[in-house]
């Protein structure tokens, strides 16, 4: 089992490269296109892997991912299993302001918009303490990745 899988769209890949390097420092383990999908695989089948092997899925929250028909059907399938948000499944973190409508408007998300790299970290961190989990450990700990520039 993975603790995370990272949803994203390509715009927003910088944003999903930080998150995951953030994440695997503090001991978790995380499911993300860029590294767990190789070439030549099956895209659609190794996403519907991934999600079931992740006990979250993070949202990297962009007006890019508002209207992906991937992402879209990624954080559904994980608000069907936790509609009410009582299990802490589905955990949106806003990079870009972004209009939130429909089952995603009273999702309380993590808001990194406009911060730098100290006020975005201790967020997340801030964050991930909330959660209670406990790290099962990276797979591998990927390069450090620089924090993205709005």
């Amino acid at each position: 089992m993975k603790n995370f899988f990272i949803s994203y769209t390509k715009t927003d890949k910088p944003w999903a490269e930080w998150v995951n390097w953030f994440l695997q420092d503090k001991g978790f383990s995380t499911f993300v296109q860029f590294k767990d999908i190789g070439w030549g695989q099956n895209f659609v089948v190794r996403m519907d892997d991934g999600l079931k092997q992740a006990d979250r899925l993070i949202t990297i929250l962009s007006p890019e991912f508002l209207t992906s028909g991937f992402t879209k059907s990624e954080w559904a399938a994980v608000f069907a299993k936790d509609p009410d948000g009582s299990k802490g499944l589905l955990l949106p973190i806003r990079i870009k302001e972004c209009d939130l409508s429909g089952l995603l408007f009273p999702r309380a998300y993590l808001d990194l918009a406009g911060l730098d790299e100290a006020q975005a970290s201790k967020r997340l961190a801030d964050g991930l303490a909330g959660l209670h989990l406990s790290p099962t450990g990276p797979d591998r700990i990927d390069p450090r990745a620089p924090f993205p520039i709005a």
